[in-house]
């Protein structure tokens, strides 16, 4: 049964791929930050499986205090198993603008101390360690771009989606007309030159359909070597993601920027 899980979470994820139209291994890049070969990592999700090293998620809108209660007893007594409830309620702004605003309960310090700050056996990188690794790996243009493209999240006031492969992947989300909305992702190669520049365009197509995706997708295309790539994204309904290898992401970083700021903006093409 749970060598038949981890091959079912593999078909979910091929299934995916083959309606991006792009390979399994591109998944497991852009979503999860993986860079190792699939087989292995699929080998991995199997072990973990078998050993009980997973993650339960409660998800509701509000979480019931006696649920709260029975999630932070487990998370405390099972090292191995994660427990965690996140309550995601709805506010509505001026001009019907809805933000949905996580809060993650669990983790207590009980919690913490019984798995060792551990996440699974996983880890789960943040800005020093990825710009740790990269000062390894990258270039120095590409190490100026990434730091850059952190900074301008942080600026922005909103967040990160921290990846948890072998190595370093992050995706870039901002607040665009109230929706919480991956715009890029980048995933740091284990060696030089192997770094990804990611644009969410099929995130942002689910999200924001319409006039803005018109303008984000014009402002990505007129960025060199990618205009073929938004035209195939396009044609195959938004499945695939235009990419840049890091090194040229870096060369037209403010090209990079200026198409962020048309997805965050009023659908002006920058």
């Amino acid at each position: 049964a749970v060598a038949l899980s981890a091959d079912l979470l593999r078909e979910l994820v091929e299934q995916d791929a083959a309606t991006r139209g792009i390979e399994p291994s591109e998944v497991l890049r852009q979503e999860l930050g993986v860079e190792e070969e699939p087989d292995r990592f699929w080998r991995t999700v199997e072990d973990n499986l078998r050993a009980g090293r997973v993650r339960l998620i409660f998800l509701a809108d509000r979480l019931h205090p006696d649920l709260v209660r029975i999630i932070e007893f487990l998370n405390g007594q099972m090292r191995d198993t994660e427990v965690l409830g996140i309550e995601l309620p709805r506010y509505t702004g001026e001009g019907q603008h809805v933000i949905y605003v996580p809060q993650v309960v669990g983790r207590t310090m009980v919690a913490v101390d019984t798995k060792g700050g551990s996440t699974n056996g996983r880890k789960r990188w943040t800005r020093d360690t990825m710009l740790d690794f990269a000062r390894n790996v990258c270039s120095p243009d590409e190490l100026a771009f990434v730091q850059r493209l952190l900074d301008h999240v942080t600026a922005c006031g909103f967040r990160f989606a921290w990846g948890v492969g072998a190595t370093p992947g992050v995706t870039g989300r901002y607040l665009v007309d109230g929706v919480d909305t991956p715009l890029w992702n980048v995933v740091i190669g284990a060696e030089p030159g192997k770094g990804k520049f990611y644009f969410s365009l099929p995130d942002f197509a689910r999200g924001h359909p319409g006039p803005r995706l018109t303008a984000y997708a014009a402002a990505v295309g007129q960025i060199g070597g990618l205009a073929d790539q938004v035209r195939q994204s396009e044609a195959g309904g938004w499945k695939s993601y235009p990419r840049l290898s890091l090194a040229e992401a870096a060369a037209v970083q403010d090209r990079v920027l200026a198409a962020v700021e048309t997805a965050r903006s009023d659908g002006t093409v920058a």
